[in-house]
């Protein structure tokens, strides 16, 4: 099988090692999220109940549902018959029992694992006279949790530590060293609970172009020097854009735009820093898995006509097809839907439950990639730099996946497949869309969701010529 996304004609020679493998590709590799957000203020997440939202979620099962944000770290948790109205302060937000009750019957309905982020902010280090984490508010939500036997796979110690200084001030600035040992608490603290709950973290945010952020430097390498031998997996994020109308002050170089999407060395940015993050982790452990934990086309709650069309789908397949090859587990999509007023651009769908280009993309990934990443080069890269190609052994037994991109504008490519797959037949999945449309074609047809969210049937179009042609992006 292939999958591909596509005036003049390059040839262009691919090759595909089948006997070889790079990287297990698990099931849930493919996951997303609900912004923490999304759970206490009204209209920001489409109603949990609803069939079609269950069924268009459940089209992407198995999946890992991270739920947590930045406001996770002001959260107070209450989960009493009559909980508390304001908390204490610097508590900001209380997490009661119906919220939790909320995502994680979601989470039931649609066969995904829920990943909890936890505050590990001022709140629950404002008794301790050092200043470090206290794990005494999150013991009623732990003990909630496990009474209700909810699909948790783990929790998630804080969101992105790294940027504390620049989301709540000075004051709630936490030394690497420090949140190391806070990690170590709060991981003993889960196994109390339940000895199968992951200890996930830090989360530390890399941004384009510079990584790390200068305040903090290898704020992951110093907590994975404290924290690593109990940690089962460690996430980070990162955006390759930034969305201009909400980060001002976001360089000109930075501004999501269609055409950067397209530019190869803005896609190997993702590549490149989850190599170094899994060099850094390897230095400590070899047993954490690594997850990119919060992940789109542009950070600041995605780029409006950027982050929701096709153009976006484009960089989530080179992004998955990057990542598998490194050998990722999970790669967390930020986030699952929109919120009423349009926010939260790179939602998979619409609020009014519309699915975008990306999420199509999303449910052929989950049809037909199976178990394995395998080794796949365009001959001749430097001059065919344009063409992106990732290779999967298939779901179905004995076929392979190919994902190819072409992100060249003006030119077509015919791919020619060298070794004995050029005499095999195939099947094709040609998804096309101009680059900012909201809508996605699957062979020449328009895809829609049925109404109460099930998928129909995606038929390729087979072919007995192992050749194919990738139109101009």
């Amino acid at each position: 099988s292939s999958s591909a996304c596509s005036l003049g004609i390059a040839r262009v020679g691919v090759l595909i090692n089948t006997t070889a493998s790079l990287a297990e590709v698990p099931a849930t590799f493919l996951s997303t999220t609900i912004e923490i957000s999304q759970l206490y203020v009204p209209g920001r997440l489409p109603d949990t109940q609803n069939p079609r939202f269950v069924n268009l979620a459940r089209n992407l099962a198995p999946l890992r549902l991270r739920v947590g944000g930045t406001r996770g770290d002001t959260f107070y948790y209450d989960l009493g018959p009559d909980p508390v109205r304001t908390p204490p302060a610097p508590y900001t937000i209380v997490m009661n029992a119906s919220m939790v009750d909320r995502f994680c019957q979601f989470a039931q309905k649609i066969d995904a694992q829920v990943v909890m982020g936890i505050n590990a902010g001022q709140g629950p280090r404002s008794g301790t006279a050092d200043g470090s984490w206290s794990p005494a508010n999150l013991e009623g939500l732990l003990a909630y949790v496990q009474a209700h036997d909810y699909p948790v796979l783990g929790f998630e110690f804080g969101n992105e530590p790294n940027l504390f200084l620049y989301k709540f001030g000075s004051q709630a600035t936490v030394p690497p060293e420090q949140y190391g040992r806070d990690f170590l608490v709060f991981q003993r603290t889960l196994q109390r609970y339940n000895a199968s709950w992951w200890a996930v973290g830090a989360d530390v945010d890399y941004a384009p172009v510079v990584g790390e952020h200068v305040i903090l430097p290898d704020y992951d390498q110093r907590f994975l020097a404290v924290a690593a031998p109990v940690l089962d997996a460690y996430t980070f994020h990162f955006y390759p854009l930034m969305n201009k109308e909400k980060l001002k002050d976001a360089p000109e170089f930075l501004a999501a735009t269609p055409q950067k999407l397209l530019d190869p060395l803005v896609l190997n940015q993702v590549g490149f820093w989850g190599r170094r993050v899994q060099e850094r982790l390897r230095n400590y452990t070899a047993s954490a898995e690594l997850w990119l934990g919060e992940t789109g086309s542009s950070v600041g709650g995605g780029a409006p006509n950027i982050s929701d069309r096709y153009v976006d789908g484009i960089e989530w397949l080179d992004k998955l097809g990057q990542l598998s090859q490194l050998g990722l587990t999970t790669v967390m999509r930020q986030t699952l839907s929109q919120s009423d007023d349009g926010d939260f651009a790179y939602g998979l769908m619409t609020y009014d439950l519309e699915p975008h280009p990306s999420y199509w993309m999303a449910v052929l990934f989950k049809q037909l990639v199976g178990s394995r990443a395998l080794p796949v080069q365009v001959l001749d890269p430097l001059t065919h730099k344009h063409v992106r190609t990732y290779a999967y052994c298939g779901k179905r037994r004995g076929s392979v996946v190919l994902t190819a991109l072409n992100l060249q504008q003006q030119e077509a490519a015919l791919l020619d497949f060298r070794d004995r797959l050029g005499d095999l037949q195939y099947e094709a999945y040609h998804m096309t869309a101009a680059l900012q449309s909201d809508l996605v074609q699957l062979n020449n047809q328009t895809l829609q969701a049925n109404a109460d969210g099930t998928v129909p049937p995606l038929p390729p179009a087979v072919t007995g010529s192992f050749r194919l042609r990738l139109d101009p992006a």
